[in-house]
């Protein structure tokens, strides 16, 4: 079907506190959608968590607050469905709002998604921060005021003003929809950055940057899964978080991010390193044709006419060990017996060996994010 998005640019402020009375700002979007009390917002710009109003997952909720009490924090989408239908997955609409920050998201009407784009505060609310929310263009005068019980900054100038953006997903419940959503939210906030330069004939047609191409409305299965090496692309269904040239370190002793990797991971230190870091953009909720593997050739990333990567070894999420290293650590769980013996201990250390990258091909699941650093001999880069 033919898929609809709508951006909507917004203009909040300076909010006016003349009646000595705070102010909260929304947008909030209604629909005719079925929601029965039920929305959905990302988890930190990843997979999205159900929300069911006055009700948590786990315990019984005594509902004290039913506006604050209802509002979450979405990364990236806020999302509400017609749950009506939704046993009829062909007939069930939905609407997905990208938001350009973080905002708060809650649905405390049923077929609405409201998002709080700006708030001007003029009472503590004990919940931590310790001020005033009332942030102005002049900023804060530290000089306490001692008249005011308890004794307050002073806010100077007037209020902030807030330029922002929205983007409207409407969709039907489905594969689609969530290739839609997640191609708005790539455009939206990965615009690409226009560089003016000279660059040498023969790395014009292959830099380290401008490698992925967008699809965002994927057809098939195959093409979801690969990428022609060839084209020194990324399938669709794959994100390219990082790519950083570490080069090499000259500081004292090699204390660099870039020796502190490779020594890390057991490279040469003589070589240039390469972090890479890839996400896969779907979750398994997708549907099976979008959170289908995807597998990267990872020597790709680098032209072979003026680069090449020599060894490639996985590490963690932040870059800082092994991924054995981490999941030996963090997912075996031996007994009480085997923690007090030395072989338990040696069965706790061993059941993951550490390997380095034979090959250029990798392989990420739905929702995984992998890490990896690299070796590479370039004398351009």
């Amino acid at each position: 079907m033919e898929m609809r998005s709508i951006e909507v640019e917004w203009r909040v402020g300076a909010i006016p506190i003349g009646d000595r009375v705070g102010k909260e700002i929304v947008t909030r979007w209604s629909t005719d959608l079925a929601t029965q009390g039920i929305m959905y917002t990302d988890s930190n710009g990843r997979e999205l968590q159900r929300r069911v109003r006055d009700a948590r997952p786990t315990w019984l909720l005594n509902v004290t607050e039913r506006i604050a009490g209802n509002y979450y924090p979405t990364t990236l989408t806020a999302q509400i469905r017609d749950e009506g239908v939704a046993a009829n997955a062909a007939a069930a609409r939905q609407l997905s709002v990208i938001t350009d920050r973080a905002q708060g998201a809650a649905s405390v009407i049923d077929g609405t998604i409201e998002l709080m784009v700006h708030r001007r505060l003029l009472t503590l609310d004990h919940k931590g921060v310790g001020e005033v929310l009332n942030e102005t263009e002049g900023g804060r005068d530290t000089t306490y005021n001692l008249s005011k019980t308890p004794p307050q900054e002073t806010s100077l100038g007037p209020g902030l003003k807030i330029i922002g953006r929205h983007f409207l997903v409407f969709d039907l419940v489905g594969t689609e929809s969530a290739s839609a959503a997640v191609g708005t939210a790539a455009a939206a906030l990965a615009e690409p950055v226009v560089l003016f330069g000279h660059e040498p004939a023969a790395s014009a047609s292959s830099s380290l940057h401008g490698r992925q191409r967008h699809h965002p409305n994927p057809q098939s299965a195959e093409e979801l899964k690969r990428a022609p090496p060839s084209h020194g692309g990324l399938p669709p269904a794959v994100r390219l978080l990082t790519l950083q040239a570490l080069g090499r370190d000259n500081t004292a002793g090699g204390l660099g991010f870039a020796s502190t990797v490779a020594k890390l991971a057991k490279l040469n230190s003589s070589e240039s390193v390469l972090l890479l870091r890839l996400a896969h953009r779907f979750s398994v909720d997708d549907g099976a044709l979008l959170s289908a593997e995807a597998s990267v050739d990872l020597f790709s990333f680098l032209p072979t006419a003026t680069a090449t990567i020599s060894v490639c070894v996985e590490l963690s999420l932040t870059a800082n060990q092994l991924i054995v290293d981490a999941e030996g650590a963090r997912l075996l769980w031996p007994t009480e017996e085997e923690e007090r013996t030395a072989r338990g201990r040696r069965k706790r250390r061993s059941r993951v060996r550490w390997t380095r990258l034979s090959g250029g091909i990798v392989v990420l699941k739905a929702m995984q994010v992998r890490t990896w650093a690299c070796t590479y001999r370039n004398s351009t880069v």
